[in-house]
């Protein structure tokens, strides 16, 4: 008897797993695949070669990371966790540091000033809640 519910204790523990799993997975797919308000914009600042360096423990960064939203996913991100000599070797002292054309820009910047650094347009789009 003491074998049928540990077996039957397995069984839903594998399958209370399983739809954990399930629903994580779910979720980072719709975070990656919703659209972002700067996706264009974000693009096109990773096209023109801008850098953002920063550690994903960062205060300004998580604050700079806000600003993006979805699409901060488009931009060139170095983790200086991970990546200390690359960080070092652009002259990063401070996070978050962007690197443009050959310039460095210490701290967190809006999208507005990015725009003026880079000369790429932000192109906002406006993400509607749908109602039900």
């Amino acid at each position: 008897m003491k074998k049928e519910y540990l077996i039957g204790g397995i069984i839903i523990a594998i399958i209370i797993g399983t739809l954990a799993i399930s629903f994580i997975s779910l979720q980072k797919i719709t975070e990656n695949t919703t659209p972002g308000r700067y996706d264009d914009f974000a693009t096109c600042l990773t096209d023109k070669g801008a850098v953002l360096h920063g550690t994903d423990t960062c205060a300004h960064c998580k604050e700079q990371e806000r600003m993006f939203g979805n699409s901060f996913r488009n931009l060139n991100f170095v983790d200086c966790n991970d990546n200390t000599k690359v960080c070092l070797a652009a002259g990063v002292r401070i996070y978050p540091t962007w690197t443009i054309n050959g310039s460095i820009y210490e701290g967190a910047k809006t999208p507005e000033r990015l725009a003026d650094i880079t000369g790429c347009e932000i192109n906002a789009v406006t993400l509607q809640l749908k109602s039900h």
